[in-house]
């Protein structure tokens, strides 16, 4: 599923993050914001999270 989460502290420059959710383990989301580029956000830095539709 798509998503956008928005942190509470900047990982590298940045707060808002889209990508593709890839998972969850050992207290942290995984997500994929590029082809090959995953970064994991833990999950007591991430303020908000939503799915996000494709109309």
């Amino acid at each position: 599923k798509k998503v956008k989460v928005t942190l509470r502290d900047t990982i590298e420059g940045r707060r808002h993050w889209e990508g593709t959710l890839a998972g969850f383990s050992e207290g942290a989301a995984a997500i994929e914001v590029q082809p090959g580029k995953t970064f994991r956000f833990p999950l007591d830095q991430i303020q908000k999270a939503n799915l996000k539709f494709d109309w």
